[in-house]
């Protein structure tokens, strides 16, 4: 039991813990953001029709198509993947992303009703979204990089 080899259950748990949070934060984040963007554009404006929850994906589909070509330099470069240290502490500071967002879709919904408000609103607070998670990483690689320095 004194073995430096043997785990415990705790570290498999914060190892299993770890893989998640590396393969799944943007996009909790994301379906946090969707779904609370959704339940705002309906208090604000009713329940939408077919063609504003068609709009509604529109919107988001599309900041997602606009904002991948951006960043793959118009899809002729690789996305690069940051290291797991940058993944776990930019996802702590996803409440900021997440609550920026969905903020993006209650001043939509203030504006404006009907299928172009979802449109509008799809789309900006996933813009929204995927910028701040980029400033997120920002930060957090920043972080890093001076803790590595101190080292």
């Amino acid at each position: 039991m004194g073995s430096k080899d043997e785990r415990s259950f705790l570290d498999d748990l914060r190892r299993g813990a770890g893989t998640s949070i590396r393969n799944n934060s943007t996009a909790y984040g994301f379906s946090v953001l969707v779904t609370a963007d959704f339940a705002v554009m309906s208090h604000l404006g009713g329940p939408p029709d077919l063609a504003g929850i068609y709009a509604f994906l529109a919107g988001a589909a599309l900041a997602f198509a606009v904002l991948s070509a951006a960043a793959s330099k118009l899809f002729r470069e690789n996305l690069s993947s940051e290291p797991s240290k940058v993944i776990a502490l930019s996802s702590a500071f996803g409440f900021v992303s997440i609550g920026l967002g969905v903020s993006v879709s209650v001043f939509v919904g203030w504006l404006s009703t009907g299928w172009y408000a979802w449109l509008a609103s799809g789309f900006a607070s996933t813009a929204t979204y995927i910028l701040l998670v980029g400033v997120e990483v920002v930060l957090a690689e920043h972080i890093e990089r001076g803790r590595e320095a101190k080292s």
